[in-house]
């Protein structure tokens, strides 16, 4: 009996033969790599693999929680930077093994475990006293201020008749008492909620906690809307950045990454599709849903740069995300988000940025491309203002490629999502894996900032890490854990009380970036010029697969 040529070229498995011995196969991973199962290969499912997996699923977490574990036992961590760094410095590789191991599709933890994690990693530091920087004691002054009916733009600490027992307390541990607050109306909210909560620092920590948990449940639902696993948002949930600033030093500036993806998730995510009678009255429940969403991320992103001012960068690029049709309705929503926080600080809220103007023009902390313009220049102005203009440019640049990269997108025909679902009823452009554009140009710019901003604290890189989950790459890796290194300022400080810093850690932070990328291009060169040699070694998997699937069929129907 001969089998017949078609089943052969078409690569169909022929009726009754098992497929668990004899089949070939293939997948494709999130990133279009091509993966061939089968005789003779070395994906091919195999009880050493699927060890290796559970090993993997199961015991990365735990190393996680025995490494954050250790940093809780630490009673200050201002007095432990080298155990920090290099607890940190080991979690960083084990992401990194996450990254491998994930691209190799042999991790899936479901979302319950991974926020599981996350919460425990940040409450094993809830109860530790800010150590490694005092922002959290501004916080809860501005807090007690709101509570007790004043408005903390009006007055610096210094000059405020505050009454409450625990004033003293905190007013000996803000920093600069002498200036008005700096943060926005948004934060000062969030500062009233968690003082309300505890006058102590854990009830605003708890509060920063929970926004800081539902943005990793956030990454996981704009992951899924991208057409990504949902395992990459491990890179944020597990990060010791996040876990630490947040976790332990209770930064703002993770309430602010909050209201970001809450606007990216109701553009991107898709509304209910539309009726296929446009007069009915099925068809306008959808619209009307989505002008709704579309004016609420508006609001989502004006709460988030009145937390922090920096979302303002990325304005350009979301607005780029949105189709025209609905740009009105996330402008209302951006303007009223503004209306509802700020009215309430008038006319005192202007005094904020006198405050933004002194930090601006004179604070400067471990940022390398500061210190080496001012030394050509011996002019710190110029250089603040050259580096001013530099960011300027390459943001121009960048949003300038993603507007052209629209404009080819609306000249073609609606079509599919990533999925192959229609892109007919999303808020935003996703055709053509638009949204993943948007995302690393806003993670390009995250980046050109932290080179070029004089002051480069830890807590900055926040931003850039979440992002990694959807363009995780060596070098955001290293950096994200490299801005630790400037915490090495708090050993003299500690000792001495002497504020010392120097020129090496910022080099060797952005040294250790640059031979990240340098051996990853290498290394992709190296891969790229030996394929054509393995090619010739053994043949490519189209050939595996149609010599296997002929050998089986002639074994089975000769």
């Amino acid at each position: 009996m001969k089998l017949r040529q078609s089943s052969v070229t078409s690569g169909n498995k022929p009726r009754g033969l098992p497929a668990s011995r004899n089949s070939v196969t293939s997948r494709k991973t999130w990133s279009g790599k091509e993966i061939v199962t089968g005789p003779g290969n070395s994906q091919a499912h195999c009880p050493s693999s699927i060890a290796l997996k559970q090993l993997l699923i199961c015991g990365l977490p735990c190393t996680f929680l025995v490494l954050y574990l250790a940093l809780a036992l630490e009673s200050d961590l201002s007095s432990a930077i080298p155990t920090l760094v290099s607890v940190t410095a080991v979690t960083v590789i084990l992401l990194l093994v996450v990254l491998y191991a994930g691209e190799k599709e042999t991790l899936d933890w479901s979302p319950g475990v991974i926020i599981l994690a996350a919460a425990v990693f940040r409450v094993l530091f809830l109860f530790h006293s800010p150590r490694l920087s005092d922002d959290l004691y501004r916080y809860l002054w501005d807090g007690l201020q709101l509570l007790n009916g004043l408005n903390p733009y009006a007055t610096s600490p210094l000059t405020t008749q505050l009454q409450h027992p625990s004033v003293q307390l905190v007013l000996d541990r803000v920093n600069h008492p002498d200036l008005v607050t700096i943060y926005p109306p948004a934060a000062q909210f969030i500062f009233a909620a968690g003082t309300c909560l505890s006058v102590n620092f854990w009830g605003l920590k708890t509060v920063l906690v929970v926004m800081d948990l539902i943005t990793c449940a956030l990454v996981m639902r704009l992951l899924s809307s991208l057409g990504l696993p949902r395992w990459r948002a491990v890179l944020y949930a597990w990060h010791p950045l996040p876990i630490i600033e947040v976790g332990a030093s209770g930064h703002i500036d993770g309430a602010g990454i909050f209201f970001l993806f809450l606007m990216l998730v109701l553009l991107v995510a898709p509304a209910p599709n539309e009726a296929a009678d446009p007069s009915s009255d099925a068809a306008f429940q959808p619209r009307r849903a989505k002008s709704f969403l579309a004016f609420t991320a508006g609001v989502a992103f004006a709460w988030a740069a009145l937390v922090k001012l920096f979302p303002l960068l990325y304005l350009p690029g979301l607005f780029l995300l949105v189709k025209k049709r609905y740009l009105v309705l996330v402008l209302m929503g951006m303007v009223s988000g503004l209306m509802i926080l700020t009215l309430p600080f008038l006319p005192h809220v202007k005094n904020m940025f006198v405050t933004l103007r002194i930090y601006v023009e004179n604070w400067e902390f471990a940022g390398l491309a500061f210190r080496t313009v001012r030394e050509v220049t011996a002019s710190g102005h110029i250089a603040r203002l050259t580096l001013t203009a530099l960011l300027l440019l390459s943001a121009t640049i960048l949003y300038a490629k993603l507007w052209f990269k629209r404009r080819c997108l609306t000249k073609m025909p609606t079509g599919r999502g990533l999925n192959g679902s229609s892109t007919d009823y999303r808020i935003c452009h996703t055709d053509g894996n638009y949204g993943f554009t948007v995302i690393s140009t806003l993670y390009a710019i995250t980046l050109v900032f932290l080179f070029l901003t004089p002051t480069l604290h830890p807590w900055y890189a926040l931003y850039l890490v979440c992002f990694l989950p959807f363009t995780a790459g060596v070098p955001g890796l290293i950096l994200s854990w490299g801005v630790f290194l400037t915490y090495r300022v708090l050993i003299p400080y500690r000792l001495s009380g002497l504020w010392l810093e120097d020129d090496y850690v910022p080099v060797m932070i952005w040294l250790a970036v640059v031979s990240a990328s340098l051996l990853l291009a290498v290394t992709r060169s190296l891969k790229q010029r030996a394929w054509p040699m393995m090619k010739e070694i053994a043949p490519d998997p189209e050939s595996i697969r149609d010599q296997a699937v002929s050998q089986v069929s002639r074994q089975g129907f000769s």
